[in-house]
This record gives structure tokens, sequence and C-alpha cells, in this order.
């Protein structure tokens, strides 16, 4: 019987000795840029082709995925190098707002607000309300 808890008790130490282990080990471990392995750095393509770009910028880099190959990740930016790519991303707010220059609108909807407004690009009245 004793046989059965010191082997219970060894058991017991092997399982919380490696959740130990394992939980250092994780812990210590640095997050890869763009969430990925392997990411290099972005450069922009000097083909004089025009590229679309999907941007996702997480707590330090910017990781760019090529929208024409099937959103592959083709590089990464700390965002310390990308003061550019910072100053053209939308301020963080609870409104958006989108500008139609054909059809002389400008589109508006808030958070929390199911719908849209539009709005006459040139006097900025309220031309209608979509709920």
């Amino acid at each position: 019987m004793s046989r059965v808890w010191l082997r219970a008790a060894a058991l017991a130490l092997v399982v919380a000795g490696t959740i130990a282990g394992l939980t250092i080990y994780f812990s210590t471990e640095t997050v890869p840029r763009c969430l990925v392995s392997g990411a290099g750095t972005w450069r922009a393509p000097k083909d004089g082709k025009k590229h679309r770009y999907e941007v996702v910028v997480l707590k330090d880099d910017a990781c760019f995925f090529d929208m024409d190959r099937k959103q592959k990740l083709v590089g990464a930016l700390p965002l310390a190098r990308a003061g550019w790519l910072l100053a053209r991303l939308p301020p963080s707010s609870d409104t958006l707002q989108v500008a139609d220059q054909q059809h002389r609108v400008r589109y508006e909807t808030r958070r929390g607000l199911l719908g849209f407004r539009a709005f006459d690009l040139q006097t900025g009245r309220q031309l209608y309300v979509v709920h």
C-alpha cells in the first residue's frame, strides 16, 4: 500500500514539475514579429506597379499583407521606423466618415448606431439617414 502512495506522490511531483517548467519556458519566450516566426523587414516595391497592402498594427510592429497574393505576409516594420505610416492611419474615434467625391456626399456612422447619415459635401447639410 505504501508503494502505491509513493508512486502517486512521485507522479504528482513529475506532473507539477512539468507544468512549472513549461510555464517558465513559455513565459520567457518572446513573441515573434506579426505573430509569425521569420517575418522579414518590409520594403516598398520599386517595380512601378500599384500594389495593395493590408496593414495590421500590433504592439510593436506594422505587418504588411499583400492583398493581390491571397493576404500573404510580405514583411513587417517596427513602429519606430514606420512614422510615415502612423501619420496616415485614421485616429481612433467613435465616428467613421467616408467622402464620396463623385456624388459629392459624405457618409458618417458612429459606434452604437445601426446605420449611417449622408451629408452634402459642400454645405454640410444632412441629406438623409439610413437606419
